[in-house]
């Protein structure tokens, strides 16, 4: 068995990806560790995936994983775990954002569970980043913390730079994980029941590719929370159909006040009274909507 497999999950990371290969290749090489790194690509358009295979045809420890009819950050880690050999497996960004260098360290503190690369305990830091994002990562933080038991042990429960021991994330695990959006962390924490501890990292700009993190995803997240915070305190009930009726439900409430509103102010205003009034409808249209999208599981949900 390999020592560690590392996955590297990517979508139009051309310009940084072969320099993060290099840096983990001295970086598990230094540390004497038996290695494969596995490229799980979303048919990247800049064709990411073919620039791997060209430049490591000749080395079996790079692998490619192009899939052209899934995507999503969170399945395509799976997939990789799904397909490694490590006994160690980690996860990290493809960006240039997450420390190669650290994975060392990540593996020694894992063993029999998880270790988490953390930007905000003890020696860790965040450099470049805007004060908005760093509100919206802190507030993501506290969200989970509320929601989710199982996170409150770790400062940066969403950190997307972990490793994990693979005898804590059995097919047991791999068959309840439902993957929605992109912290695929706080999925694996919920499921398998595992220890879990952290290594300072410093939290680099980004060299390139494309943020994942869009209005939509945070909302995925906010979702996935919530559900994951049912499953973790094992209340067993259809969690994506629960968080979209109590939704649809407040976007229902928020539409007849808007109704009523625009139905009052029209008098004075009918331009004014017209927009809420179209705007109600078309909250409730959304919530209507968001809810007929509902599936079983949080990943075939839209």
């Amino acid at each position: 068995m390999t020592d560690v497999s590392v996955v590297l999950p990517t979508y139009n990371e051309r310009e940084s990806i072969l320099a993060v290969l290099h840096d983990l290749e001295r970086a598990l090489d230094e540390a004497g560790y038996e290695w494969e790194v596995i490229v799980v690509d979303d048919d990247s358009p800049d064709r990411t995936w073919e620039l791997v295979r060209e430049s490591y045809d000749a080395d079996s420890r790079v692998r490619v994983i192009r899939r052209t009819e899934q995507s999503g950050l969170s399945s395509a880690v799976l997939r990789g775990f799904a397909d490694a050999d490590g006994q160690m497996l980690c996860c990290m960004d493809a960006d240039g954002q997450h420390p190669a260098a650290k994975v060392p360290a990540l593996v020694d503190a894992a063993g029999g569970g998880f270790a988490v690369g953390s930007r905000h305990c003890d020696g860790g830091s965040i450099d470049g980043w805007p004060w908005t994002r760093k509100v919206i990562s802190a507030v993501a933080g506290r969200i989970s913390h509320l929601t989710i038991p199982s996170s409150r042990p770790l400062s940066d429960p969403m950190s997307g730079f972990f490793v994990a021991d693979s005898n804590v994330l059995d097919n047991e695990v791999f068959v309840d994980a439902d993957p929605h959006g992109y912290k695929i962390l706080l999925e694996l924490l919920v499921h398998a029941d595992a220890r879990v501890s952290e290594v300072p990292i410093r939290f680099d700009t980004r060299d390139s590719g494309e943020s994942k993190l869009t209005v939509d995803e945070q909302v995925r997240f906010l979702e996935h929370s919530i559900g994951l915070g049912l499953d973790d305190r094992e209340i067993n009930l259809n969690a994506p159909l629960l968080v979209r009726s109590v939704e649809l439900g407040l976007m229902a409430g928020v539409s007849v006040l808007m109704l009523l509103v625009g139905i009052i102010v029209g008098g004075l205003d009918g331009a004014v009274g017209a927009g809420l009034i179209g705007g109600s409808g078309s909250l409730l249209m959304l919530g209507m909507l968001r809810w007929l999208g509902t599936g079983g599981r949080w990943e075939e949900t839209a």
